[in-house]
């Protein structure tokens, strides 16, 4: 049953804000707090008493640098969802470099995390508000 532009949008006022909706779907909120708190686990573990005792010097400067960096790209998957393709595949690249040069990436937390919010940043696309008509032609798979 198709609805007219005016009842969709007296739909999505009743239900509190459609354009704070679709502003919100149209964003990889999983991949960004998956991303950010790969950060911060690669970030803080450095500053941390146990890092005196591991390598102070190398491991705790990239620490610091790939957990802003990290960071710097859970907000760029944010503000930009456009180019989560890149941003995907840097946040993996980053985190598995912070592997090798920090303490064992945030002690694998802050890598695993990493690698999986790059993964679902890289995978993620947005939903597709727009009613059928303006949407385009429904590709059809065959049946083999």
């Amino acid at each position: 049953m198709p609805r007219s532009a005016a009842a969709r949008r007296r739909r999505d006022r009743g239900a509190g804000g459609g354009r704070w909706r679709r502003w919100w779907r149209s964003h990889p909120l999983a991949a960004v707090i998956l991303t950010a708190a790969a950060g911060l686990a690669i970030l803080f573990l450095p500053g941390g008493r146990l890092t005196v005792l591991l390598l102070p010097g190398l491991a705790g400067t990239s620490g610091f640098l790939f957990g802003c960096a990290l960071c710097a790209l859970a907000a760029f998957l944010w503000f930009a969802p456009g180019h989560r393709t890149f941003t995907g595949v840097a946040v993996i690249l980053v985190s598995l470099t912070s592997l090798v040069t920090t303490n064992i990436g945030g002690f694998l937390v802050g890598t695993l995390l990493g690698v999986l919010g790059g993964s679902l940043g890289f995978a993620w696309h947005g939903t597709d508000d727009r009613p059928p008509s303006e949407a385009g032609p429904a590709t059809r798979r065959g049946t083999g």
